[in-house]
Parts: structure tokens; C-alpha cells; sequence
């Protein structure tokens, strides 16, 4: 598909203030239902769900699968993730990595008790993990956090996955921005997701 220049709006060079270590747990929180909302609503769910588990249905239902979400957040699309898995009666752990202690706080007081689902600390380019340590990576709505340096993601990315990478990211285009102003009062709570949309 391709755009014309002027259709695609200039790339603006500044850290998103969820990505900022000052912010509270508690504001990072009600970003992260806004997420967790337009992600379930505008696209995210959808598009794990037209990939990912086309992917995981070569699968026998016995095996067991090894996922890694890199960049996991409040782990809630790993939680969506792993809800489907369940119902499909599929056999999965999965590991959900973040650069943000913060982060995985939240994930750890809103997954409590979901068996199956790790927490690791650390940054996306040197994951402490050996090569081909996982069957699938995914990551949803990180790779663009690291515009300048995606080849590396990428290739650590590679380094720890035995069969296959599902990435879910922005298209910077008009169309959705004008999309996310329009709707985002109905999905939006959060003033940090209103910055950073």
C-alpha cells in the first residue's frame, strides 16, 4: 500500500510520557485501560487474533508452546493471549518482558493467580534469554517506541525465537490519526493517552 507524502504526518521526536520513569504507577494504570479498551475495540485483539492463532493452530493440541510478549506493559493483551489459548485448550506458558519494573507491577496485581504467565525485567536488546529460547515472540504497539534502532529489536527479536515473530504496531497515516481524535473521547480517559495519541 502506498501513501503520499502528505498524508502521513511528521514524526515527532519526543518520548511518549508513559515511556517517561517519572510517571506515577496510578496514571500509568488508567493509560493502560485505555489501551487495554482501544486495543479490544480499534484493532489490536483483532489483528493477534487473525495471525497469531492462524499461526498457533499448526500446533497439535498436545505440544506445548513457549511465547515471549516483549515490551508486555500491564500484560494485558499476554492476559487476552492467554485467555484464547485456554479456551482452545492449548498447552502455553508465556512470558511477558518489560523495561519497566512499573509496569510489571501492574501486571503482576492484574494477572495474579493466571498460571502460566511470567514476568521478566529487562530492556528489548539484550534479553537474557539463549537463542531459539521461545516458539513464538510477539509484541504489540512497541517496535515504534524504537524507531531509530528496530533492526536490533528485530534481530534479538530473531536471536531467542525457534518458529515464528507476530508484531502489531501503528501506521502512521491521517487517516488513523483523525480516527483516534474522533473516537478516542469515548475510549479515552487517560490525559497521558491523549498526549501520547
Amino acid at each position: 500500500m502506498i501513501y503520499h507524502p502528505y498524508l502521513i504526518p511528521d514524526r515527532i521526536d519526543k518520548n511518549e510520557l508513559l515511556d517517561r520513569d517519572e510517571i506515577a504507577l496510578n496514571d500509568a494504570a488508567k493509560s493502560f485501560d485505555d489501551l487495554r479498551k482501544i486495543n479490544r475495540f480499534l484493532g489490536g485483539v483483532g489483528v493477534y487474533n487473525k495471525t497469531l492463532f492462524r499461526l498457533l493452530r499448526v500446533y497439535p493440541p498436545s505440544q506445548h508452546i513457549s511465547m515471549l510478549d516483549v515490551g508486555t506493559g500491564s500484560g494485558d493483551m499476554s492476559g487476552e493471549v492467554l485467555k484464547r489459548c485456554r479456551s482452545q485448550r492449548m498447552n502455553i506458558t508465556l512470558t511477558g518482558l518489560d523495561v519497566q519494573p512499573k509496569f510489571l507491577q501492574l501486571a503482576k496485581r492484574r494477572h495474579t493467580g493466571t498460571n502460566g504467565f511470567n514476568l521478566i525485567v529487562s530492556d528489548a536488546f539484550t534479553m537474557p534469554f539463549n537463542d531459539n529460547s521461545f516458539d513464538v515472540v510477539i509484541s504489540n504497539l512497541v517496535l515504534h517506541h524504537y524507531y531509530d534502532r528496530a533492526g536490533e529489536f528485530l534481530e534479538e527479536m530473531y536471536r531467542i525465537t525457534r518458529h515464528a515473530i507476530v508484531i502489531n504496531d501503528l501506521l502512521r497515516h491521517t487517516i488513523p490519526l483523525l480516527f483516534f481524535k474522533l473516537y478516542s473521547p469515548f475510549f479515552v480517559k487517560s490525559p497521558i493517552t491523549r498526549y501520547d495519541g
